[in-house]
């Protein structure tokens, strides 16, 4: 397990921060609820 964060660590956190990046900047399609964004993904908007 430990040789497989050591190989694919960057990639996984490239990952993360694309998908906080693409969550950060979009709206939930439900009507009734949409959980609150931490500081630090707040900065990650393009608005």
């Amino acid at each position: 397990m430990k040789r497989f964060f050591q190989k694919y660590g960057g990639f996984l956190a490239a990952l993360a921060i694309v998908v906080t990046t693409m969550n950060a900047n979009a709206a939930c399609v439900c009507i009734m609820h949409q959980d609150s964004l931490p500081e630090e993904a707040k900065q990650l908007r393009k608005f």
